[in-house]
């Protein structure tokens, strides 16, 4: 099975770089800034801490 090709328009990712953190990067392009403050952490963290809990080892 083969990867599906991406359309033309999406930017090529590198998996050596690191990929945008979406509130920093992709929210500030969709509003307009000027009016809030956004900020934004960058960490390595499990995407629920239920599987830590939950899920049986």
């Amino acid at each position: 099975m083969t990867s599906p090709v991406p359309p033309p328009s999406m930017p090529k990712m590198n998996q050596d770089e690191p990929s945008l953190c979406w509130p920093k990067d992709w929210l500030s392009e969709d509003i307009s800034t000027s009016h809030i403050r956004m900020l934004a952490v960058d960490y390595e963290s499990t995407v629920s801490e239920w599987q830590m809990r939950s899920m049986p080892r």
